[in-house]
């Protein structure tokens, strides 16, 4: 193994640490942390102060506010990306180019989220009534409309900056967002919960803070815009105005942008919309097992609200390097150089696969902790268990979409949601409406949609460019993660057992050490096994 990684080595792997790809997914990697740890804690403020059911609520409208997100963005924002990645910005040509793709994916955004955004205002109650989801659902998505254009215009925004690398701006776009939304929406909640307030007005203020996020998210990436349309001029070696050259160079038709966007419009729009159906068709499958309306919307919110949540906490990574992948592995072929590419692609699976086990093992260990800890509800605990399962597929599938995006394929990924999706909606139809299933059938098809989408963008990587890597590389940070899970939970029933016993601390501290204790001694054993195995030290060279 170890000479095959020299040799991965010599196609130019060492090369790679000092430049903008490592550094970039770390910025995006720490904003995500930190935005998904103020999330928690807000979240699970929520949770306490009102209860599953307007989580559960809350999670039953943003199916359709994404699938109309999903519709109006159409891919103009991957186009984006990978067309600017293209361009040099510091010649006058490449600036020029830059500023026309920048100018063409903000009007085709602007246009497709306004239309969208109003048609998704009218037609709510229809929509939620006509797949039989929860009435007070419709509600909530009325009041989200109106953010779907900032939505939009942001992610054009992020586009810009990560195609360029330059991933600290979208970092604090997304932390700024996330503060506003979790301040906004605690303020309303503690509100809305002294009032003893129905759960769906509490879901409606969640709603709001959604809102009020998104347009600081896209205040802070327009002030940093700005500046780099200034950087822009500049290089291009123009005054305020445009000149004669480039006016005749501008097209309000932004054909390349819609060559690109076009092959995975429909794709993204259909994986969408099946994602939304495997959602919305919740409520009304527990109620076929036997649930009252607001007891489903409770179950929903213990599965969307907590146990997913939590298992994607961690995808921090693969998203950052998800992000990261697309403008590297595009220039490196670009250049023509495929083993640089490759080297990309192999550097980030490997990452993700050694941040995946220890992930996946910290829940499996101690799934009552977290819930109880975090969220003040054990009987999601089960759900969490079911939803570990799938992590390492659902963090390795979310690199591959940025390894197989950047190839150019970005319709693998599509495809392979799609599959995935309807698959899991099949089974939720099925599996939910068992009484002695019902939310865990829901847990369980999430899985096997998870691994079914990770085989296929698999198969696609590996036709496409293949890698080095082998599943035996691995054999020691499986065992490790797997002897990290079992004695952190020997370890937390131990200190749950000595500090219960005659302590005058507050149960939830007790339990609070517990987890920390335990997450603290599974990542010492993990560590070892880590520093034990070759990839690691390959990855670290």
């Amino acid at each position: 193994m170890l000479r095959r990684l020299r040799q991965l080595a010599a196609t130019g792997l060492p090369a790679l640490r000092p430049g903008r790809f490592g550094w970039g997914a770390a910025q995006l990697s720490l904003a995500s942390l930190a935005s998904r740890a103020i999330g928690f804690i807000y979240s699970a403020a929520v949770m306490r102060l009102a209860g599953p059911e307007a989580i559960g609520l809350f999670r039953l409208a943003w199916p359709l506010y994404s699938t109309a997100f999903t519709v109006a963005t159409a891919g103009v924002p991957y186009a984006m990306a990978k067309l600017l990645a293209e361009q040099r910005p510091d010649v006058p040509q490449g600036a020029a180019t830059s500023r026309r793709v920048a100018l063409q994916g903000f009007a085709l955004l602007s246009l497709t989220s306004l239309g969208i955004g109003a048609v998704l205002d009218w037609t709510a109650p229809w929509l939620v009534n006509q797949v039989g989801g929860e009435p007070r659902a419709a509600s909530l998505i009325q009041i989200m409309a109106p953010a779907l254009p900032l939505a939009c215009l942001a992610a054009g925004a992020r586009a810009v900056f990560e195609s360029s690398r330059r991933m600290g701006v979208p970092a604090s776009s997304l932390l700024a967002e996330q503060v506003t939304l979790s301040a906004s929406a605690l303020l309303l909640v503690t509100r809305l919960s002294r009032q003893d307030a129905d759960p769906a007005w509490v879901a409606r203020g969640l709603a709001m803070a959604s809102v009020l996020g998104e347009a600081v998210g896209l205040l802070v990436l327009a002030i940093a815009l700005e500046r780099l349309w200034r950087r822009w001029r500049r290089a291009a070696g123009q005054a305020p105005g445009p000149t004669a050259p480039d006016r005749q160079q501008r097209h309000w038709w932004p054909s390349s942008i819609v060559h690109l966007a076009l092959p995975v419009t429909t794709g993204r729009i259909l994986s969408s919309v099946g994602g939304s159906l495997a959602t919305l068709l919740l409520p009304n499958r527990l109620q076929q097992a036997g649930l009252t309306a607001s007891d489903a919307a409770a179950q929903v919110g213990l599965l969307r609200g907590v146990a997913l949540p939590l298992v994607l906490m961690p995808n921090m990574l693969s998203l950052a390097l998800m992000t990261t992948l697309v403008p590297s592995i595009s220039a490196a072929l670009a250049r023509g150089d495929r083993a640089a590419a490759r080297a990309y692609s192999d550097k980030a699976m490997a990452t993700t696969v050694l941040f995946a086990l220890p992930a996946g093992a910290a829940f499996l260990g101690l799934p009552e902790l977290w819930t109880r800890v975090l969220y003040g509800e054990e009987s999601a605990a089960t759900l969490l268990v079911i939803c570990a399962l799938g992590a390492p597929f659902v963090y390795l599938g979310q690199t591959l979409v940025g390894v197989l995006r950047g190839l150019g394929r970005p319709e693998i990924p599509v495809r392979s949601h799609l599959v995935g999706l309807a698959i899991e909606t099949g089974l939720i139809w099925v599996w939910v409406a068992q009484p002695h299933l019902g939310i865990r059938g829901a847990a369980l098809a999430t899985v096997v949609g998870y691994a079914v989408a990770y085989a296929v963008n698999q198969w696609g990587a590996m036709r496409e460019i293949g890698t080095a890597l082998r599943a035996a590389d691995f054999v020691v940070p499986l065992v490790g993660a797997a002897a990290a899970a079992a004695s952190s939970r020997t370890v937390a029933a131990a200190v749950l057992a000595l500090l219960g016993a005659g302590v005058t601390a507050p149960g939830w501290l007790v339990e609070a050490t517990a987890l920390l204790t335990g997450l603290a001694v599974q990542a010492g054993v993990y560590g070892v096994a880590l520093r034990a195995s070759a990839v690691w030290r390959w990855l670290s060279a």
